[in-house]
């Protein structure tokens, strides 16, 4: 059904380009009373959002903005965001959505990234007078139908691109790195737990990844191995950390390591504990993102990923990755496909003692634990 409903929107796309007119939108604030942010993306791209929102929300202090999002635990991750009014769990089926769409009444609507068809389409329904989004694909006929102000990807981070969407309506961005918001009771909360262990020195990991992208995953064996050095050499606390699509890990992690300290709590819950850490390890993933959210250093374990584009981003996120000439190789408009004849080398090739020699040049073992924001 996705793929057909993509199919349909292109056809119309491509029907109603040869009747677009060129237009010279003009953007005037004063006339944006509300704003709707399509970000149906993984919870990673969506903390990438979020310096993109806080600018929007204070260049226009008097504008609603609300947030269309593609799961619980998106909008979990904007949960006492200061400055978004509204989060809404998109439901999957855009032509359902197009009249719920349409009462909300957006003067303004933005896609950001990685956005396609289907967002676009989305933000067209709505009505609304602007409609900002990138050009993301060679000849730019469905956003030039579906949005009325556009810009050209640039070969920068995904949060400078998304900041871009800003710039062309003259917005400008005082803050860069993501956050997230925790509330004083999460945070008392993770302390109570934290307080119970003797280790000075914690250490987050997180070996799971979107279940669509196993690839992702550096290994069960080269995480717990990290985790062992960590222990025998800087007498570390590890804490391990799952989400309720990687609960297969769990069995995995314990035969190798029978006492590991296993967290599968709620994306709050994550959070706030993993604010508390002194550090992070953790592969391309979202939770990758959401340390530096919350404050604590974090390595990122990247393989075909380019951590140039969507790399943990500020001064608190790192990355680790081998240089191979096939390296980074993955375009998130088609599916991923390894064609390295030593599969996964790019990430084979990252062994523990890298990453722990990684952790020790960012000074990242000399720390007691997280401190909040």
């Amino acid at each position: 059904m996705g793929s057909l409903t993509k199919t349909v929107l292109r056809i119309i796309a491509m029907m109603g380009r040869p009747f677009e007119r060129h237009r010279n939108i003009v953007f005037d604030k004063r006339a944006v009373k509300s704003i709707g942010v399509f970000a149906l993306s993984g919870i990673g791209n969506l903390l990438l959002a979020t310096p993109c929102l806080e600018a929007l929300k204070k260049s226009m202090p008097w504008a609603r903005l609300e947030v269309i999002v593609v799961s619980r635990g998106s909008k979990a991750a904007l949960e006492n965001n200061p400055y978004i009014d509204k989060v809404i769990v998109y439901d999957g089926h855009p032509f359902r959505s197009i009249f719920a769409l349409r009462r909300r009444r957006y003067d303004l609507v933005f896609n950001t990234l990685p956005s396609g068809i289907i967002n676009a389409f989305l933000g067209f329904v709505c009505g609304a007078r602007y409609r900002v989004g990138h050009v993301y694909d060679a000849g730019g006929s469905q956003t030039t139908l579906f949005h009325n102000i556009t810009v050209m990807h640039r070969p920068v981070h995904e949060v400078e691109r998304n900041i871009d969407l800003l710039s062309v309506l003259g917005i400008k961005v005082q803050t860069k790195e993501p956050r997230v918001y925790l509330k004083k009771d999460e945070i008392k909360a993770a302390e109570n737990t934290v307080n119970k262990f003797n280790e000075r020195l914690l250490i987050g990991m997180h070996p799971g990844s979107n279940s669509n992208q196993t690839w992702k995953r550096w290994g069960i064996a080269n995480f717990v191995a990290l985790a062992q050095m960590l222990r025998d050499k800087y007498k570390a606390r590890v804490l391990f950390f799952l989400g309720p699509d990687e609960m297969e890990l769990a069995p995995r992690i314990k035969e190798k390591m029978s006492d590991a300290d296993i967290f599968t709590g709620s994306f709050r819950e994550n959070a706030a504990l993993i604010g508390q850490c002194s550090a992070m390890v953790a592969n391309d993933s979202g939770l990758g993102h959401l340390a530096v959210a919350v404050g604590t250093p974090v390595i990122s374990i990247m393989g075909p990923v380019d951590p140039d584009r969507i790399g943990p981003y500020g001064p608190k996120g790192h990355h680790i990755r081998h240089h191979i000439p096939c390296s980074p190789c993955y375009d998130v408009t088609r599916p991923f496909k390894c064609t390295n004849a030593n599969q996964m080398e790019c990430l084979k090739r990252i062994a523990p003692n890298h990453v722990l020699k990684a952790l020790i040049d960012q000074k990242m073992l000399n720390c007691g634990r997280g401190k909040w924001l």
